[in-house]
This record gives structure tokens, sequence and C-alpha cells, in this order.
């Protein structure tokens, strides 16, 4: 019998979105260990000092969470940001259309 007929169908249970006020809590807690997860490995920022950052912030935002669902959510946040930023930028710096009317 093949694989795919004899194997069972595992259903997963899905993580609630994580709401506006939970994210703020995300982003407040990222910025106090900022140096620990965003800059670069060195002597003194290792693999393990930046897991161990992720997991004091998943017991900080006290919402059951694995230590990888926060990383996404701050991932998607960043790219949310930027993508805002530069659609921004690029309405900015568009020429030949004027919100004024000339006289």
């Amino acid at each position: 019998m093949s694989q795919a007929s004899t194997s069972q169908t595992i259903s997963r249970t899905q993580t609630p979105k994580m709401t506006l006020d939970q994210q703020m809590e995300l982003i407040r807690a990222i910025g106090e260990r900022k140096q620990q997860i965003l800059e670069k490995f060195s002597s003194t920022v290792t693999w393990r000092t930046k897991r161990q950052a992720w997991e004091d912030i998943v017991n900080d935002i006290s919402f059951p969470r694995s230590a990888r669902q926060p990383q996404e959510a701050w991932r998607k946040l960043v790219k949310k940001a930027r993508d805002m930023c530069a659609l921004f930028r690029g309405h900015e710096q568009r020429t030949g259309e004027s919100d004024v009317p000339a006289q």
C-alpha cells in the first residue's frame, strides 16, 4: 500500500492571531533586549544568547506561544514597516502630479 493511503490526517490547532496590544508588548520586549536580538553574532552575542533572549520574550509577553512564533511575528512586523516606508517614499518621490491646483 502507498504511504498516502495508510497515513492518518493530522489536525493542528491554529493559535489565535496576536492582537495589537500583544504586538506592542512584543515590540517593547524586543526593545529591552535589542542588543542580544538585533546585533550581529560576536564574542558576546552568540546563538545561545539570542535563543535565551527570545525565550525570555515568550515568558514576558504572557501569551502562550512557542519560541519561534514571536520571531515570525517580529519578522512580519518589520517587513510590513519596511513596505509601508517604501510605499511612502515612492509616493513622495513621484513627479508630475500635484495636489495643489495651478493658479
